[in-house]
């Protein structure tokens, strides 16, 4: 077993120590590439760290060095890569395109257009349009649960709407 394999069939994640130590430079260099926006990475103390062209934060502790890696991902950004962050399958190291801040448009790394699923830029404000006079249960909605719970509870209404009648 070759050392990379030895690795990457770890029942674990990588830290950030690990990643430096196997691969010198490997997440400077990728954090200071033009089409990465932002890293985020595990520490050997069990922060998650997220790293920039300019910056890093820490989303455990909220310290941060420099420009905010995150400010082009939205309010949300550090919330849902800490929920990321929790699924037990999440990568070693999570990559972030980056936000072109004059299009809106996000580096996609699959064949794709866009950042269908991703942070940032114009794909992450989603709508739904619906008939006027209904309203939202949640404000903002979050997530594929909060969108069912806001379906069913329209569903719902239809349906009382049309007994009444």
């Amino acid at each position: 077993m070759g050392v990379a394999e030895q690795y990457t069939s770890g029942p674990d994640r990588m830290t950030n120590e690990a990643i430096e130590t196997l691969y010198p430079g490997l997440i400077e260099a990728l954090s200071g590439h033009p089409g990465i926006g932002a890293l985020m990475v595990r520490s050997a103390a069990g922060g998650v760290l997220v790293f920039g062209p300019r910056g890093r934060l820490d989303l455990t502790s909220g310290q941060s060095d420099g420009i905010d890696p995150l400010a082009d991902y939205g309010l949300r950004a550090a919330e849902n890569l800490l929920h990321l962050d929790g699924f037990p399958n999440a990568g070693d190291l999570i990559v972030l395109g980056a936000v072109d801040r004059v299009s809106g448009e996000v580096t996609g790394f699959e064949e794709l257009v866009g950042s269908h699923g991703g942070l940032g830029g114009w794909q992450a404000e989603p709508f739904i349009l619906c008939p006027a006079g209904f309203e939202l249960a949640e404000d903002p909605l979050v997530g594929a649960p909060g969108l069912y719970r806001q379906l069913t509870a329209w569903q719902i209404q239809l349906r009382a709407e049309q007994d009444a009648h």
